[in-house]
């Protein structure tokens, strides 16, 4: 299998997000993503994490170009995704290293119930789609924020997010 990177040489990531020009999607041709948006921190979404471990994904680049939150949803997310002892060891080293950790506010639990609903509502969501979608809009709220670049690599649930909640995505 071909390794998949997100380095700064690379052409195979986008930003979408609010700038000047009418095109809020940005494809970036060998420039520092630090330079072309204003975020200055940035939260990575747990796939962001899952292929890094896996060795799919090189993100090493994002912390000397951001200065990398973490959130405790994501951190929740791996936890509960992790069963063997190496992807434990990983984790804690992670939780460790965490020095900051933002968390959702009662408001963004209360913002993130009405976003599901309402694009739920347009788009025929069962309840079980609108669980699945629930913590990217915690993680989504919470970057929003803070003012932070979201990192993902999931398209799907944040491009659905992104319909309602303003947001700043650098896509790997």
């Amino acid at each position: 299998m071909r390794k998949r990177s997100a380095s700064r040489s690379s052409t195979s990531w986008t930003w979408s997000g609010r700038v000047a020009s009418s095109d809020p999607t940005i494809l970036f041709d060998r420039q520092t993503p630090s330079r072309v948006c204003k975020e200055r921190f940035a939260i990575l979404d747990t796939s962001v994490y899952v292929d890094h471990w896996r060795g799919d994904l090189e993100i090493e680049w994002l912390h000397e170009e951001f200065i990398v939150r973490h959130s405790a949803i994501v951190l929740s997310e791996l936890r509960r995704g992790t069963q063997s002892t190496r992807d434990l060891r990983r984790l804690n080293e992670l939780v460790s290293a965490a020095h900051v950790q933002w968390a959702p506010t009662a408001a963004d639990w209360w913002h993130a119930a009405v976003l599901i609903c309402t694009i739920g509502s347009r788009r025929d969501w069962d309840s079980v789609r609108r669980v699945h979608v629930q913590n990217d809009a915690l993680i989504a709220l919470t970057a929003r924020r803070y003012g932070a670049l979201l990192v993902a690599r999931d398209r799907r649930d944040f491009a659905s997010l992104s319909t309602s909640l303003p947001l700043s995505v650098l896509w790997l």
